[in-house]
């Protein structure tokens, strides 16, 4: 069993707090070895599993699924967990610190620091993005490139980079400096956006730019971020910089793919 990458935090917390089932019934099927997470040892555990009927969600392939499902609890989505081995996570503490990309953070469920973070370390996003990582598997999220339709988490984007289709999201800024993402009142989600139509419109009900907010894709992408039309000033230290449209566009016109062209 794994967990989705659309589960939160609370619910993976609250299916790695389920009691183990090792399931029931009558059955020709043979009992299986699995593992759960024992919540109050704080650590993964074997256990037999009978594959007619019941069980629950705390079941997991091997121990290595266990540990880095139930040991990220305390990740944000679309996070990794910085791991010492392949069964046991990266402790931290105020004296130590995480790996390049992670912060420590207190889990809840294990009572410990552990490093979570993004890291693009395989190369799967261009350069300046990182991953969204499943938090069962610790493996980046795959997708297929499409012009109709962006499947990927909220604030990230499918991209082919050398090694296929992955969801990416930019390291830092969703848009070039000086301009801001538009976001959703609701849920304050940056506003997604297909380069490949008028991004002014709705496309498969997916909302699009509102007046005022262009489309703009942070890598090489068919999909991007709306982001305003309107450029202001950027304070570095004690100067500030004011960045005109036109000098972002030529510096962008390589790497980032917009939908209309600044002439």
């Amino acid at each position: 069993m794994s967990l989705s990458y659309s589960e939160g935090s609370k619910e993976r917390a609250s299916i790695c707090s389920l009691p183990p089932s090792p399931g029931y019934g009558d059955c020709d099927a043979q009992p299986s070895e699995r593992f759960y997470f024992d919540v109050f040892e704080r650590r993964c555990k074997k256990f037999k599993f009978l594959e007619c009927a019941g069980g629950n969600r705390n079941r997991f392939i091997s121990e290595s699924d266990c540990a880095r499902s139930c040991y990220s609890t305390a990740c944000s989505a679309g996070e990794s967990l910085a791991m010492e081995s392949p069964n046991t996570p990266l402790e931290c503490n105020r004296t130590t610190t995480c790996p390049s990309g992670f912060r420590c953070v207190f889990d809840k469920l294990t009572r410990r620091r552990h490093c979570c973070g993004f890291s693009n370390e395989e190369n799967l996003c261009p350069l300046g993005s990182v991953p969204y990582t499943s938090p069962s598997t610790v493996l980046s999220l795959q997708c297929a490139p499409s012009s109709a339709s962006d499947q990927c988490p909220d604030d990230f984007l499918c991209t082919s980079h050398t090694h296929g289709g992955y969801c990416c999201r930019p390291e830092r800024d969703f848009c070039p400096l000086g301009q801001t993402p538009e976001s959703l009142a609701s849920s304050g989600i940056s506003v997604k956006c297909s380069l490949l139509t008028n991004w002014q419109q709705q496309i498969n009900g997916q909302q699009q730019c509102s007046k005022g907010f262009e489309c703009i894709a942070p890598f090489r992408s068919s999909w991007g971020f709306c982001c305003s039309t309107k450029i202001t000033a950027v304070r570095f230290g004690w100067a500030n910089v004011i960045t005109a449209k036109r000098s972002i566009a030529a510096q962008a016109n390589e790497a980032l793919p917009r939908s209309d062209k600044i002439e």
